[in-house]
């Protein structure tokens, strides 16, 4: 058996292998049959790697029943208190990066020219276009609009995200935008913009 590092990363292929073979050997090694007797190959004696944690060893007391039992609880609640933290987390994790829903929120109406306003956390934006100018529609499912004007997300600190408006009724949503704290327009003349928060389902 040789020596392991305690990382497995950190071993060669060959001690691997040479480990594999040591540990497997006395179970599925075949004498081959002759006159004599096989003599039993010794298991292999593995040898503790530096560093490698202690087990822990417990003693049983008949007279401290009770008192283990208790330990044991005050254990499984420290240990469900950690996965409802995990479960709030992978929850998280699901709404703000892969929703399931989304739940419509305020609306920002008539919003023209350029423009900013505080947001709260969402996951996204819907916009809807009230009113474009003519002529500016190219063929496309849904028609393609083009020189209306840009929308972006961010924080005092500056742009996030920035999305140029091409269709009359998008649903905008994107990882960051729940980091964002502010929402702005750039309209062009003659455009008048709807917006809805989108927020993620609880």
């Amino acid at each position: 058996m040789p020596k392991l590092d305690p990382v497995f990363s950190n071993n060669s292929l060959g001690a691997l292998l040479q480990a594999f073979h040591a540990a497997a050997w006395s179970s599925y090694c075949e004498c081959t049959p002759g006159a004599t007797q096989p003599v039993p190959f010794p298991p292999p004696d593995v040898t503790q790697p530096t560093g490698w944690p202690s087990a822990p060893t417990y003693s049983c007391d008949p007279a401290q029943i009770c008192a283990t039992l208790i330990t044991i609880q005050q254990m499984l609640g420290q240990l469900q208190g950690g996965l409802a933290e995990a479960n709030q987390t992978i929850t998280l994790m699901q709404r703000y990066e892969t929703p399931f829903a989304v739940i419509a929120g305020a609306i920002h109406s008539n919003l023209s020219g350029t423009g900013s306003f505080a947001i709260p956390r969402c996951i996204g934006m819907q916009l809807d276009l009230v009113d474009t100018p003519p002529g500016r529609t190219s063929p496309g499912v849904p028609p393609y609009l083009w020189n209306l004007g840009w929308v972006g997300a961010g924080t005092d600190s500056g742009m996030l995200l920035e999305r140029h408006i091409a269709r009359d009724h998008e649903t905008w949503i994107r990882p960051t935008m729940q980091a964002c704290t502010q929402f702005g327009w750039d309209l062009s003349p003659g455009v008048v913009l709807s917006v809805r928060e989108l927020y993620a389902e609880p």
